[in-house]
């Protein structure tokens, strides 16, 4: 009997041991589970990195997609050109025209081919380049506009602020304080429309870098027409007719037009088909060539006034914009005295608002207008501050 009762002692006893495992199991489970939780969050809620236009331009050459697609086509350009370079060993003749015209042609052309695949591959990394300056203009443009709207609002409350003290005093109506009032609910409007905005730029800036389309970045340049070194006119045309790619791609497919014509001269007769279309093919490109580079010098010409006509308009505008914000400010001081009324203050704050806006596109547009000229020239423009 005693032996009986010992045994159910020990089996309660041993049930206690096991609930007590499992209970501190289960109890200590969860601390280890968010300590790795939070583990896992540190390391995730690191700070964004701060993105410059050059590292975008450097993260969109290594990641997009149309790069990457140029650079397939290249490959197989270059391949092509094996081909012919295998021609243009033959130092007999097969007895075919044809395959002969085809090694005779090689052996001039290989290095046309070559220059012409390398200048078709600049020319499609110079429009990825021209959309990368052109998104990360519009992402500081709406940038300074949520920076504008954050201002605005805080101007709202604190006339606001302001008005409710004064109507405490019995100095103005419930009106002029309704009035405030639905001004700040028009800028908290307003500011997430330019929160909407912004992060839509950065998702298409992260578009074309090929980046996580929700990373953000830290975008701490600013638009200064003082800056930029542009040289003269003179000087960007003749950079631009020796280096361009579209003129060096026009510019081979001349002379392939012309050493075509002149080979196949060598082997048919003027009635042949072949003979016919090169040289059909030889007179038409001077005409192409010299109308690719009129093309390009006019594009030039625009791209280069359109520059200087909106940096003299910027350094204007920045000129009004301190003198706005300094009446605005007096303003402010002088409603509180009592000498003006809130609705003079208003239309200061209206006209502070409109050329404020009116800066930042201009900022905007000298940003793409310097772009432009940048893709146009296929010269890049030195940020003095940068070079020193």
């Amino acid at each position: 009997m005693k032996s009986k009762v010992i045994d159910l002692k020990r089996i309660k006893i041993g049930i206690a041991a096991v609930l007590i495992v499992i209970l501190t199991a289960v109890t200590f489970s969860p601390i280890v589970a968010e300590e790795d939780v939070e583990d896992v969050e540190l390391d995730v809620l690191t700070e964004p990195e701060v993105l410059t236009l050059e590292k975008a331009i450097e993260l969109a050459m290594e990641k997009n997609f149309d790069v990457k697609i140029a650079e397939v086509e290249k490959e197989e350009a270059l391949y092509s050109r094996e081909k012919v370079l295998e021609l243009a060993k033959l130092d007999f003749a097969t007895g075919n025209y044809d395959v002969d015209l085809g090694a005779e042609l090689a052996k001039i052309q290989k290095e046309y081919l070559k220059i012409l695949s390398n200048s078709v591959y600049d020319l499609q990394l110079l429009g990825v380049e021209l959309d990368v300056k052109s998104t990360y203009a519009g992402l500081i443009h709406a940038r300074n506009n949520l920076e504008l709207a954050e201002k605005y609002l805080e101007q709202a409350e604190q006339s606001y602020e302001f008005m409710n003290k004064r109507f405490e005093l019995g100095q103005v109506a419930n009106s002029d304080v309704l009035e405030a009032e639905s001004e700040v609910a028009a800028k908290k409007s307003e500011l997430i429309e330019a929160q909407l905005a912004f992060s839509h730029s950065m998702m298409d800036l992260n578009m074309l870098m090929n980046e996580d389309l929700q990373k953000d970045w830290i975008i701490k340049e600013e638009i200064s027409a003082r800056n930029l070194e542009v040289p003269e006119l003179s000087e960007l045309q003749m950079y631009m007719l020796e280096n361009h790619p579209s003129l060096v791609r026009a510019e081979m497919a001349y002379k392939i037009a012309e050493s075509t014509y002149e080979i196949t001269s060598g082997f048919y007769p003027e009635n042949v088909h072949v003979r016919r279309e090169a040289e059909h093919s030889f007179k038409k490109a001077p005409y192409q060539y010299d109308s690719a580079k009129l093309s390009q010098e006019k594009s030039l010409i625009q791209a280069y006034q359109n520059l200087d006509s909106i940096t003299q308009g910027i350094e204007a505008l920045e000129k009004s914009v301190e003198l706005i914000n300094e009446s605005y400010r007096s303003a402010q001081l002088r409603m509180e005295l009592g000498f003006i009324t809130s609705h003079t203050l208003n239309e200061i704050a209206l006209t502070q608002q409109r050329m404020e806006v009116n800066l930042i596109n201009m900022q905007r547009n000298y940003q793409l207008a310097v772009a432009q000229l940048e893709a146009v020239s296929g010269y890049t423009f030195l940020d003095q501050e940068i070079e020193e």
